[in-house]
């Protein structure tokens, strides 16, 4: 009998350490450049996990695989909130939510004028490969 009772607890301090270690596994982070009226583009930085669930701190949630391109309608502070998902890591929205604060100051900008804009942001597998997206906004745009 104290032999199965000292096999159980082994089991269980065994399984609760690998949890742990899992978990401990689970870094959601992200970084962020701001953009031409009011958005802001969002690459996630964790080395883990293989979606994302985010909550842009104005109400909106979103589900991604990988960088997005969010719009806030209004200007100001947001803290935003990311979470990676994946299901063989153990990794939820419970056990690894990672934030940071965003300040939008040019949100429903004046569409006529121009703003140059642009994201850069490194591949996901090739080393030292950036790519460059255009957000620039307004008419009779020249580059």
């Amino acid at each position: 009998m104290k032999k199965n009772i000292f096999s159980f607890l082994l089991f269980a301090v065994l399984m609760v350490g690998a949890n742990s270690i899992a978990n401990s596994q689970c870094l959601a982070t992200y970084s962020f450049q701001t953009g031409a009226n009011g958005s802001v583009y969002f690459t996630p930085t964790s080395t883990s996990g293989n979606s994302y669930f985010w909550i842009m701190g104005n109400g909106a949630t979103v589900n991604t695989s990988g960088s997005h391109m969010y719009t806030y309608s209004s200007n100001g502070t947001y803290i935003v909130y990311v979470s990676v998902l994946d299901s063989v890591l153990g990794c939820n929205q419970s056990n690894n939510i990672w934030c940071d604060t965003i300040v939008v100051t040019n949100a429903g900008g004046n569409p006529s004028s121009c703003q140059a804009g642009f994201y850069i942001f490194p591949d996901s597998t090739l080393p030292a490969v950036y790519y460059g997206v255009n957000t620039s906004t307004g008419t009779g745009l020249n580059y």
